[in-house]
């Protein structure tokens, strides 16, 4: 009720009902925030779950990819054993060249010797 010294009517009554209606309405404002935050959190949790995801697999990727590849030592290693066994070859090559080379030699002038003996023979039964 109105009064002189409280113009508006307020009581400790009403005072006491202001305030509660005041406090429900906080409470239920507090609760929607706290659900809004709640499905904020879970789906960053998910977006953090699938890009740790992708990094996980990226990992897997370059572990594999260390497994398979060869290191430089190795590497290195099989390039030295092939190219010994290139110069083995290429030696081998060059000696068998050089037997047939020199048997190619021998016999051209075996040919010669006998086609020169026959061809004096010739020469000297016509005469």
């Amino acid at each position: 009720m109105p009064t002189e010294h409280n113009p508006d009517g307020w009581t400790f009554a009403t005072l006491f009902l202001h305030f509660t209606e005041r406090l429900t309405a906080t409470k239920e404002a507090l609760a929607i925030a706290m659900s809004a935050a709640e499905v904020a959190t879970k789906k960053a949790e998910l977006a953090d779950d699938k890009r740790f995801a992708s990094v996980n697999e990226f990992r897997a990727t370059m572990a594999d990819r260390e497994v398979t590849f060869a290191n430089r030592a190795e590497t290195n290693l099989r390039i030295d054993e092939l190219s010994k066994r290139v110069d083995r070859i290429s030696t081998g090559l060059e000696i068998s060249s050089g037997k047939s080379s020199g048997f190619n030699s021998v016999a051209l002038w075996a040919a010669w010797a006998v086609t020169t003996g026959i061809a004096l023979l010739a020469i000297y039964l016509h005469r």
